[in-house]
């Protein structure tokens, strides 16, 4: 019974995006659901929703975190949540586009190479990150291979050295 109404909601809510004709005016319909939403129904939305982003932003992000990382998905949820840790960090912008293409920050976003495919692992890798921030919100720095001779050491994952401040 439950699942039939979700569905219906669903279905209903398909319906009216479909008769919408702006790209921003169906991201504000169906974040105004997803508010409205029970948890249960919330895990029926997608990804980009979840996480507060345009389907496009959601997308580049989730090739950065690939590129960024191994396939690791604990790696992946962790380079995620660097990212967004950042984005509410007043030293850092306030937007992940921001984030990602700030000068120095990316080496696979200055050197081209974040236009990788990304798996529905990486997506839910970075729902999982936005919304249950694993790590503290001082970690705000990775790299491969080592730790950075500054700052305070925080843990390894999935081949990355991650830093807090």
């Amino acid at each position: 019974m439950k699942l039939s109404i979700i569905l219906l909601g669903i279905l209903s809510l398909s319906n009216l995006l479909y008769e919408t004709d702006s790209e921003e005016k169906q991201r504000w319909i169906l974040e105004s659901h997803y508010r409205q939403s029970t948890e249960e129904q919330k895990a029926q939305f997608p990804y980009y929703i979840q996480c507060g982003l345009s389907n496009e932003d959601f997308e580049f992000l989730c090739s950065v975190v690939s590129a960024e990382s191994s396939e690791n998905y604990d790696g992946n949820v962790a380079v995620a949540c660097v990212i967004f840790n950042r984005v509410d960090n007043e030293n850092f912008p306030d937007t992940v586009i921001e984030v990602l293409t700030e000068s120095g920050q990316f080496s696979t976003v200055r050197q081209g190479e974040c236009n990788t495919e990304t798996t529905d692992e990486t997506r839910k890798a970075v729902v999982e990150a936005y919304l249950n921030r694993p790590l503290p919100t001082n970690v705000l720095y990775f790299r491969a291979d080592y730790y950075f001779n500054w700052g305070t050491p925080y843990q390894e994952i999935g081949g990355n050295y991650f830093t807090s401040i």
